[in-house]
């Protein structure tokens, strides 16, 4: 074998050794980047478990919402014109709610309530509006079945859109309080929202989940971000229900989907928890 020929030979493994170890490099950049954006979510979570607090699985998908209008205030006037419509039951507005007592109690599964209710929400000789009602099984008790209303798509999470089904000792429906919102016009193209996991994120930077506290739930859907004139703006939010260790007291938080800031009752600024005695 002549030199020249040796000489070729070395070259190309160099060659090969010169692209396998760029290959290497440019692979281990690629995870030592993807490392990094991992690590930031992964050391508040660690130091949220070395805190005691305990979460549901969280999800990191992100969601997708719309920036809404709809009217300021719960509109009775809708829910008025149409309770002629109503049989069985005697209808009547209380302050600035809607209520319902029915001539015959209505039995329920106690353990599976929606059973019953969804098909009373679908008959309109029963519930006005009710097929824009869906269960909530969070926001329920053993004495208040709850019902909150669809805006594209998803549940107000508010005071505003309740359904609320009256349960007597034996767990009979004896009939329920209602608010009603128009539905909400699109204000904007639908953008994307942070994920689950990142609000839960939000809220423990912000202290609003206390050492030893458990985060029961986080769910998505609407609230109202401001108003002007008669109408409001609602916006995706995560609301999350925090049991504190010590008291047992449950508190309700709300985080802006699109902008990842904790939100006052109702409003526009940050870090303020709404007490949720359910």
């Amino acid at each position: 074998m002549n030199f020249k020929k040796i000489q070729w030979i070395f070259l190309a493994a160099f060659a090969l050794l010169d692209i396998f170890l760029a290959s290497f490099v440019l692979m281990n950049t690629r995870f030592v980047s993807m490392g990094k954006q991992q690590t930031a979510s992964q050391v508040v979570m660690k130091e949220m478990k070395n805190d005691s607090i305990t979460t549901v699985n969280l999800s990191g998908d992100n969601r997708m919402g719309y920036y809404l209008a709809a009217a300021k205030t719960d509109d009775n006037d809708e829910l008025q014109a149409h309770q002629n419509q109503l049989k069985d039951q005697t209808p009547r507005i209380v302050g600035s709610n809607f209520t319902s007592n029915f001539e015959t109690p209505l039995r329920v599964d106690k353990a599976n309530p929606q059973v019953k209710l969804n098909q009373v929400c679908h008959n309109p000789k029963l519930v006005i509006n009710g097929d824009q009602y869906t269960y909530n099984a969070h926001l329920s008790t053993s004495k208040t079945i709850v019902y909150t209303q669809k805006m594209a798509g998803q549940p107000l999470m508010g005071p505003a859109g309740l359904l609320r089904f009256r349960l007597n000792d034996r767990s009979e429906v004896v009939g329920y309080t209602q608010s009603y919102l128009n539905p909400g016009k699109v204000l904007r193209p639908r953008q994307t929202t942070i994920s689950q996991k990142q609000a839960v994120i939000a809220l423990y930077k912000h202290n609003e989940i206390p050492s030893g506290s458990q985060v029961q739930w986080v769910d998505f859907g609407y609230s109202r971000l401001l108003t002007s004139g008669n109408h409001a703006v609602y916006i995706p939010t995560w609301t999350a229900s925090i049991r504190a260790k010590n008291t047992g007291k449950k508190t309700r938080c709300q985080v802006n989907a699109f902008t990842g800031l904790v939100m006052k009752n109702g409003g526009q600024s940050i870090n303020s928890s709404v007490t949720d005695n359910n």
